[in-house]
């Protein structure tokens, strides 16, 4: 995600969302997330959260450990979930939409191919917010050809994930960045007819 700049990387990858970044998001799917109970499994800080939860009929918070600033439904190791029971025990609903800004590196694939496990049964939704080119790897070729895949929304700007400290100089931000989607209520049309690519921000 930061490339080569000078920043040490935060630990467990924590670096909240701009806001501007989950808004571009909600201006494409505001409709949708009228229905949706969704869950925010990497929540951090909130920062995509506290834009989220509102817009949702229900929501969950939760992460691997607690950041300053907000106060997780739980704590869980996402990857270590076999089913959605323990989360459905917890805030007394069951998930159908999975939105968060997974981890990055390898963690990313991870991530997609975790949350898809978990919403498969529920026929549920998943939006992840990743660099915009993670879909040209030739390896992620299941990822973007599986029958759920429904949308890649572009942001039409850089997000800055690192903001600079007085005196340093001011840098563009490096990488540009979509929410690539899965729908599983929509896995029964081919995936190349129904893949659509937008753009917000």
């Amino acid at each position: 995600m930061l490339g080569g700049t000078n920043y040490p990387r935060s630990p467990l990858d924590h670096y909240p969302t701009p806001p501007r970044a989950t808004n571009a998001f909600v201006s494409v799917m505001q409709d949708d997330l009228e229905a949706m109970q969704g869950w925010e499994p990497f929540c951090g800080n909130g920062a995509i959260s506290k834009i989220i939860a509102p817009l949702c009929r229900n929501f969950v918070s939760t992460d691997i450990r607690a950041y300053p600033g907000f106060d997780p439904d739980g704590l869980f190791d996402f990857f270590s979930l076999k089913s959605l029971d323990p989360i459905e025990e917890l805030v007394g609903f069951r998930p159908d939409a999975i939105i968060s800004n997974p981890p990055y590196g390898k963690d990313a694939d991870r991530s997609v191919e975790k949350a898809l496990e978990l919403m498969e049964a529920e026929k549920g939704y998943v939006a992840f917010l990743m660099r915009h080119e993670w879909d040209a790897a030739k390896g992620r070729a299941r990822l973007i050809d599986h029958p759920a895949f429904m949308a890649k929304i572009t942001l039409r700007f850089r997000p800055v994930w690192v903001e600079k400290k007085e005196g340093e100089p001011s840098a563009s931000p490096r990488f540009a960045f979509a929410w690539f989607c899965w729908d599983f209520s929509k896995a029964t049309i081919a995936p190349h007819a129904k893949a659509e690519l937008h753009y917000a921000g």
